[in-house]
């Protein structure tokens, strides 16, 4: 990566919201989505590269892909890739809404849920 091109690198990978279905109702009003079990808790898990990529980013790769790309090491990355439309965080309500096979793991005793932000060179923080 170039110093003079050098930008705010920020990826968020997102294994963060700790869902925990408390409604009772274990089967979805989409039935192309799988059964959710209400005495089961759940992690959202996708990767969001960030404000720097929206929908005229053409990127077309994996979460491996990129890793090799930017020679990243240490920079966790979980597949999906979320890009949103105009650079802003995910809407989380219409990634359940449309791609919750997709973002939603299952989440074991000994696992806990987190978020992780990686700064690059210390940019974009506050």
């Amino acid at each position: 990566m170039s110093l003079v091109k050098m930008k705010v690198l920020l990826v968020t990978t997102v294994l963060v919201f700790f869902v925990v279905l408390c409604t009772g109702q274990s089967t979805s009003e989409n039935s192309s989505f799988p059964t959710l079990q209400s005495d089961w808790s759940y992690c959202y898990q996708f990767t969001w590269f960030g404000p720097d990529y929206d929908n005229v980013t053409r990127y077309n790769g994996t979460c491996q892909d990129y890793l090799d790309e930017t020679r990243a090491t240490d920079i966790p990355c979980a597949s999906p890739i979320v890009i949103t439309y105009d650079g802003t965080p995910p809407d989380m309500d219409y990634l359940w809404d449309n791609y919750r096979n997709s973002i939603l793991c299952r989440r074991s005793r000994t696992q806990v849920c987190v978020k992780y932000t990686y700064y690059f060179n210390n940019l974009g923080k506050c």
